[in-house]
């Protein structure tokens, strides 16, 4: 990849900074543009005028009215002539167009166009006048006879305004004359000062012209200088691809070889775990598990962050329980709270929403890694998780998920590179506490991708609080489903499969075969996909376990070659298995006809809800009998272990009464009778999480009493809890009997017996 150094020798010339001069010609060009257009608005604004002017006709309609009144002065002499003959309605026409003419004239009309003088207001109110009195003879309603009298009354009345009705139109008509005089001078002013805008305007525009041809030639220089770094660019941009694909590569190839080992090694302890075991032996196991858990943890870590650096990591948000997620941590994080004797605290304020939108995966993956280092940080005093509203809207609220802890703190500047990458603050903490420094940065990446961030307050020897806040969705809480019936894969079992298991390393061969096994079914392996092509095209599987990356005929080769075979054979479920859990190779997986994905290491639980999705079939009503003292949750119980095989909720249900000392049971009674808290905490944690699982809700209530108790109230009620899990115990262990779940002890022979 190349060196700041290698993209350019010397400096980029620059063009001259023209800049300044560029607006002030702009800012000068738009202020004549705005005063062109102000000439033109008032040009336009006068041509109106002259256009209303021209559509009211206002001279003529002075001339109109002296027109109409000599018109209506002649009717009435005519009518006065020969009265006998006298044509009313005639003379009613004349007299209304006169009438209509008047409002013609009025000053209200033709204030727009000029200012009215006292001869228009004295003439028009004479004419209204008239009018007023001639309406008694020649109105609507008239009140009086037309006689010869009213004629010659009227004829009179009119010959006394003729001259100045006439008058009138000779001032009307000079008004209009002298106001057309005035704008045209305006129009000719208008005139002149628009054309020598436009001449200001060429002038600017020739400088701006020249500006512009020596911007555009210093621009083109310029120019040619970024094109040949943007050459060099692109073929730096082309190193940092190739490079980013070998890193791809690299991580899909590590994280295949690295997850294979750890299929054997976790799936092998797993296994383990079912068998008996003493007590140094439970120990053994439980630290070499945890340790394989660190390193898987270390391993998702580093893909994690390399998936968050390419911008390929997706969330999935969907209605989450708080409640429950909020159950989940702190059963996760309670053992190794409890081991280094810390008391662990999970709140939730009221007004927080218990179900909302959220990718809980990750929620629960930043809240693990938060609390996680609050205990290794942290030897005595206690570590809190509260949850509370902290703004927004009651639809999208502000949740606060905070972490406080009594741990060792730290100064400010480690606080600064808290969320840097491979950052681990003091280096001699680095060195006791160890880890690899990804954590905190790949949880605020998370946190920043659902929108929110992470805060941290701390200080030397008084702990630290690290906030995440987020604002999540309120959805309604998912109505609880009723005791019957559960959904169908609850109420479902896995019949006994013929599986095909394809894998190249022999230990997650074994591995798998044991598990298959366990689960009652049987197993036919092979070793790469050429084999599996063959077994498969036998007819005789179904179900088709499939290892991605193998020699010769890899898992997408071999998943195509079974697809073309022919029915019902093409259509056998295909599971893909690969360390490689990249979200690329899950979308390959689907493109060749893959049914579901399996990440390695594979866990019985996964195994067996995949399977439970294509084979899962009704599985027959349980016997369990009601427990009214409330030992026992059939229902709980069923759910979790209907998937699994039939017998291994019996199996582990023995284990777990098994009165020896090895049991869990055992040894909490053990710690309890020695006063030992601290054994005592750990031992009830262990007993609570099996309890629960086992739907053995008496007891689980009870561990979780135990695990919440203080020094102090934990040494007086020692005895008094030794006693009290020894009879739940045992009326658990008869409720389980009587539910059917535990076959109930032979009676002793009678002919052996002492």
């Amino acid at each position: 990849m190349n060196s700041p150094d290698e993209l350019g020798d010397a400096p980029l010339a620059r063009p001259p900074n023209t800049k300044r001069w560029i607006w002030l010609i702009v800012a000068i060009l738009l202020a004549a543009f705005a005063g062109v257009g102000a000439v033109q608005w008032q040009q336009l604004r006068l041509l109106n005028s002259t256009v209303l002017y021209e559509s009211d006709n206002i001279v003529w309609s002075f001339y109109q009215v002296e027109h109409e009144l000599i018109r209506l002065q002649h009717a009435l002499a005519d009518a006065r002539r020969d009265p006998d003959h006298l044509d009313r309605e005639s003379l009613q026409l004349r007299y209304d167009v006169f009438v209509s003419r008047l409002p013609h004239i009025e000053p209200e009309r033709t204030a727009r166009h000029f200012a009215s003088a006292p001869i228009q207001t004295e003439m028009v109110a004479r004419l209204h006048a008239f009018v007023a009195d001639a309406d008694a003879y020649l109105g609507p309603t008239p009140a009086q006879a037309l006689d010869a009298t009213a004629l010659r009354w009227l004829g009179g009345r009119l010959e006394s305004m003729r001259q100045a009705v006439h008058d009138l139109a000779l001032w009307g008509n000079e008004a209009v004359a002298a106001q057309a005089a005035a704008r045209n001078t305006a129009v000719r002013q208008q005139n002149r000062i628009a054309l020598g805008l436009a001449l200001f305007q060429a002038l600017l525009t020739i400088v701006f012209a020249v500006i512009v041809v020596r911007q555009l030639r210093a621009l083109e220089g310029h120019g040619q200088a970024l094109e040949q770094l943007a050459h060099r660019l692109r073929s730096a941009r082309n190193d940092a691809e190739a490079a980013s694909r070998t890193k791809t590569a690299f991580l899909a190839n590590m994280s295949h070889e690295l997850r294979t080992p750890f299929q054997g090694v976790l799936g092998m302890l797993a296994l383990l775990r079912h068998g008996p075991l003493t007590p140094q032996q439970s120990a053994q196991l439980r630290t070499a598990t945890e340790s394989a858990n660190h390193l898987l943890g270390l391993l998702n870590d580093v893909l994690d962050a390399s998936t968050l650096e390419g911008g390929h990591l997706r969330l999935f948000p969907q209605p989450t329980s708080l409640a429950r997620l909020l159950d989940e941590v702190e059963s996760v994080m309670s053992s190794s709270a409890h081991g280094k004797g810390l008391a662990l605290k999970v709140t939730r304020a009221a007004d927080v929403p218990d179900t909302v939108e959220a990718d809980a995966k990750r929620l629960k993956q930043i809240l693990f890694n938060l609390m996680g280092n609050a205990v290794k940080f942290t030897d005595r005093g206690s570590v809190t998780l509260t949850v509370e509203v902290g703004g927004g809207t009651a639809l999208r609220p502000l949740l606060l998920f905070q972490v406080s802890d009594t741990g060792i703190g730290m100064q400010r500047e480690t606080i600064g590179r808290l969320f840097q990458r491979f950052s681990q603050g003091d280096e001699s903490t680095s060195r006791r506490f160890g880890g690899t420094g990804l954590g905190l940065e790949i949880s605020r990446n998370i946190a920043q991708l659902m929108g929110g961030d992470i805060d941290v307050e701390s200080l030397p020897g008084a702990g630290s609080r690290f906030t995440l806040r987020v604002v999540l969705p309120a959805r309604a809480p998912e109505a609880p489903p009723p005791p019957a019936p559960a959904p169908a894969l609850q109420l479902s079992h896995t019949p006994a499969l013929h599986v095909l298991m394809v894998d190249d390393h022999p230990v997650n061969r074994d591995y798998m075969r044991a598990l298959l096994t366990h689960f009652g079914h049987t197993v036919r392996q092979c070793t790469n996909g050429r084999e599996a092509i063959d077994a498969a095209a036998e007819g005789v599987f179904d179900v088709v376990l499939m290892d991605l990356h193998m020699p010769q005929v890899d898992g997408f080769d071999a998943a195509r070659a079974i697809r073309k075979l022919p029915a019902p054979i093409s259509r056998i479920p295909i599971v893909a298995l690969s360390a490689d859990a990249f979200r690329e190779t899950r979308e390959a997986a689907q493109r060749v006809g893959m049914n579901d994905f399996l990440a390695k290491p594979v866990q019985p639980p996964d195994l067996a809800e995949c399977l439970a999705r294509f084979f899962a079939r009704p599985a027959p009503p349980a016997p369990a009998a009601p427990d009214p003292a409330g030992h026992i949750d059939p229902s709980r119980a069923d759910a979790a272990f209907a998937a699994l095989a039939p017998g291994l909720h019996a199996k582990m249900l023995a284990c777990f009464f098994d009165d020896e000392e090895s049991s869990a049971v055992g040894m909490l009674l053990s710690c309890l009778a020695s006063a030992d808290q601290t054994r005592a905490r750990a031992a009830a944690h262990a007993v609570r999480g099996a309890a629960s699982n086992l739907g053995l809700t008496r007891l689980t209530e009870t561990m979780r009493a135990i695990e919440s108790l203080d020094a102090a109230s934990f040494v007086v009620r020692a005895a008094e809890l030794h006693a009290q899990v020894r009879d739940e115990v045992s009326a658990t262990h008869d409720a389980c009997i009587r539910a059917g779940w535990i076959a109930p002890p032979a009676a002793p022979d009678p002919v052996n017996r002492p």
